[in-house]
């Protein structure tokens, strides 16, 4: 009996996944990692004997179909963090400098519109009530919401870092 009558015998999703496992065992073998060794020979019979027995039951194209989920799975997953990736990504250089790329044009190719952020304010946003009187829901008027004095970077990040002096 030759190997190739033994291969003609075999089902091709069988020979796919067996070359794979065996692959994936002889790494972990390598790399003298017997637990997942051992985790991926249980794998190997359990994929094999389901395999088989969809090529055996004439279902041959499940068994390509069952192949391919785990790869497209991982391709989707993967795709899906690239994606999230592109749209917004800082870039910190060696130089102690930083930039934040955006994903506007791909967003603007894909048709995505931006959202807009929600804030606290039900009749839109506080910025447009600082320095105005408004009405609140018994339309009584009340006084305007002072501007805030501006500051400056250093006492901001104090401020965020909760260092500054007059913090308590």
């Amino acid at each position: 009996m030759s190997v190739e009558s033994i291969l003609e015998g075999i089902c091709k999703p069988l020979l796919v996944y067996g070359t794979f496992m065996a692959a994936l065992i002889t790494y972990d073998i390598t790399q003298s990692d017997i637990k997942a060794a051992g985790k991926n020979s249980i794998f190997l019979a359990i994929g094999g004997i389901a395999i088989f027995l969809l090529c055996s039951s004439g279902f041959e194209v499940a068994a390509w179909i069952l192949l391919a989920i785990v790869p497209f799975f991982f391709i989707s997953l993967l795709a899906m963090l690239i994606v999230t990736q592109i749209f917004k990504t800082n870039v910190n250089y060696d130089d102690g400098s930083s930039a934040s790329i955006t994903g506007d044009a791909i967003k603007e190719l894909l048709g995505i519109k931006s959202q807009p952020t929600p804030d606290s304010y039900v009749n839109g946003s506080i910025d447009k009530l600082v320095g105005k009187p408004y009405h609140d829901s018994c339309d009584a008027v009340v006084p305007p919401i002072p501007t805030p004095p501006p500051i400056t970077s250093e006492q901001r990040i104090a401020i965020e870092t909760n260092q500054c002096d007059t913090c308590a």
